[in-house]
């Protein structure tokens, strides 16, 4: 094994919001800075149905969680096997949802590799974990699927070691790894809008009275709110 070892997790939900819905199927993968460990995806049991719209994207029916463990002993049982506890940080691909529905991992930092690819990667139309896959040729198997838990999460564990060995590289060893998750959590300046009347034109070109009249506004997002500040204080792209 190279280095640190990082534990990526990706969570399959009944729907979307976590006040209401629950997990159905955690996964896993161990990774180091070289190579995948070793990783899973486990259904778990869920006193709330399933809705339509989250079975067409995973696939899951109510019917496949029959007999499935309880979350909270799936959790314990993983978090007191070596692996993840050697690991220095939870991983995941747009790391705020998986959080929201995993509260009980609050023992560790947490690195979220959309974040990261949208700093360290900038200007591409997209940033979903399986577009990143074919687009960087990432190292992982033809016949490893999307959408599913132990999937997804083999993807974004590749995904964490292109960005680590390559363009993240120097900031990670620079910072250490929870000084590193707070700077990826830090506001981004966005290259490009991406709605209202200049939706598709760059950030840098946008008049400063729309700039003023989002901050004044307010109400979105801290990487739209820092871009429109950036540039109405003559930052640059």
């Amino acid at each position: 094994m190279s280095g640190p070892i990082f534990c990526v997790v990706d969570s399959e939900t009944t729907g979307t919001d976590p006040s209401k819905d629950q997990v159905i199927e955690l996964g896993f993968a161990l990774t180091d800075l070289d190579a995948w460990i070793a990783g899973d995806g486990i259904l778990v049991s869920s006193t709330v149905p399933i809705t339509p719209e989250a079975s067409a994207v995973h696939h899951l029916v109510d019917e496949d969680l029959v007999g499935a463990p309880a979350l909270a002993d799936t959790l314990a049982d993983l978090r007191g096997s070596s692996g993840w506890r050697d690991a220095v940080a939870y991983v995941a691909h747009n790391a705020p949802f998986d959080r929201s529905f995993l509260p009980q991992l609050d023992d560790k930092p947490w690195l979220d590799t959309l974040r990261m690819a949208m700093r360290y990667l900038p200007g591409l139309p997209s940033y979903g974990n399986q577009a990143l896959r074919y687009r960087l040729h990432l190292d992982v198997p033809r016949d490893i699927g999307a959408h599913r838990a132990e999937g997804d999460c083999i993807a974004t564990a590749a995904l964490l070691r292109y960005l680590l060995a390559g363009p993240a590289r120097e900031d990670f060893e620079r910072l250490g790894v929870e000084a590193f998750a707070a700077h990826v959590d830090s506001p981004l300046v966005l290259q490009t809008c991406r709605f209202g009347k200049h939706a598709g034109r760059p950030w840098a070109e946008v008049p400063r009275d729309y700039l003023s009249w989002l901050i004044r506004t307010g109400g979105f997002d801290q990487d739209t709110e820092h871009t429109a500040k950036h540039f109405l204080n003559g930052g640059r792209a």
